[in-house]
Formats: structure tokens, sequence, C-alpha cells
């Protein structure tokens, strides 16, 4: 048996700065709008102030990504003298949803947001449209149309993470290797995006053949778990393994 396993991102730091990079954007986009008074389409026009206050969703703190990600959106507000009022859903998307709803009471400025799931997510980005409050999304996409429901997406080619990945594999094995996929959270776009990317690729690989493929909702403890009972399932008949998160 050849065991394989993919980090599926570009290199392993190449995402953190991202937070940074989002807030620095946003603070730009800011400043464009403000000065035309409106932003795309029908976002809602962003006043110009001297200090804005930005409300930042988190999904979770609960891995080295999030954190990083957390801690460098809070260094870059503070860099920038902006107000950073932020929440932690614990991975719930419920949890999130009323998280947004409270920021939004607290009259924030602008709301960035991760959001956990693409379809479940839409009703914050409702809510924040009814307050009239310029949405940007970071690191995952929800269900909106950009420059009506939220600014902009802020993120990496999932699919085309997938599909590096499913290349990676076919070279590495000649195009012959039985599968093991262990996506990311059910419905966020992160996971569906590189699962398709990866599928789609290996499907002109006849010789590769997915044996199991089930959710481990981004988190080690419940990868392991899901591992272990694969590998009794299959008999440790396994060459490659594919996460949809190294954290996996």
């Amino acid at each position: 048996m050849t065991d394989i396993r993919i980090d599926r991102r570009a290199g392993r730091g190449g995402r953190f700065p991202r937070a940074v990079a989002s807030l620095a954007l946003i603070a730009g986009i800011c400043g464009a709008a403000a000065a035309q008074a409106q932003t795309a389409a029908s976002c809602p026009p962003i006043d110009k102030k001297d200090r804005y206050t930005v409300g930042w969703s988190q999904i979770s703190n609960n891995n080295a990504f999030r954190l990083t990600e957390t801690e460098s959106i809070v260094k870059e507000a503070e860099a920038r003298g902006y107000d950073l009022v932020q929440t932690d859903a614990n991975d719930d998307t419920a949890k999130q949803l009323n998280d947004v709803e409270d920021l939004l009471s607290k009259g924030i400025d602008i709301l960035a947001l991760p959001p956990r799931e693409f379809e479940a997510s839409a009703p914050a980005l409702a809510a924040a449209k009814d307050k009239s409050v310029p949405v940007f999304l970071v690191d995952r996409s929800a269900n909106g149309v950009a420059g009506e429901d939220y600014v902009t997406v802020m993120s990496s080619n999932f699919i085309k993470q997938g599909e590096m990945a499913a290349d990676w594999v076919i070279k590495q094995t000649g195009g012959a290797a039985q599968i093991v996929e262990l996506t990311g959270t059910p419905g966020a776009s992160a996971s569906i995006e590189r699962s398709k990317g990866f599928n789609d690729a290996i499907a002109g690989a006849p010789g590769l053949k997915m044996v199991a493929q089930q959710s481990a909702n981004f988190d080690q403890a419940t990868a392991q778990q899901v591992m272990e009972q694969i590998i009794q399932s299959t008999g440790g008949n396994i060459d490659v393994v594919y996460t949809s998160a190294d954290v996996m």
C-alpha cells in the first residue's frame, strides 16, 4: 500500500496573511466608495469617516488557521485605527447568524464575514443589507449577488486547489489508486468547491477509484475518528487520502 497525504494548499503559510490583505483591501474599497459616495450596484453606501467600526464574525477560533486569521485582523485594525468588534460562532451556523445580528445592533459600519455555510449564511447578508451595512466576504462565499448583497469575496480559487491536488495524485500514482476523501463542513463553499475540483479532475483517470468520501468538518479529532472507521470498513486498502484542510 502506498500512503500519500495531500495538503490542498499551494503553500502551508500561503493563506494566513489573507486576513491582513482583506482588511487592507476593505480599507481601500471604503476610501474609494466614500469618495464616490456609493458602492457598486445597490450595495449600501459607505460614508467617509476618520474611524470605522468593523464587525468581524469569525466561524471559530479552534484551529491554527482561524486563530491566525483573527490575530491578523486585530493587528491590521489596530494599525489602521479602526474599532473592531469580534465574535466567535464556535463552528455553529445558527450562532454565527445570531452573532451577525448582534454586531449589527452595535452599529458597525462594515461587516467582515467568513460565512460558515454557503446557503445557510444568506440571512446574514440580508440582515446587513437591511441595516445598510456593506459586507465583505472573507475566505468563503455565501449565496448572494456581488455588488448587491455583498461588496466582494476575498478568497482562494478552491476549485483550482482541488484540480491541482488531483493532478498531483495522477502524476504520483500513474493514474491508478484507491482514494479516500475527507471533506470539510457540509455546505461550506471551500469544502464544496475543493471537492468538485478534485473529483472532476480525477474523473479523467479511470484507474483512480474513490472508495470512501465523508465529512470530517475541518476538525482534527473528527478526521481521526472518521479515518479509523474508513480503514476498518475498507480493510486498509487505501493509497491516497485527500482532505479539504491540512488540519484533517
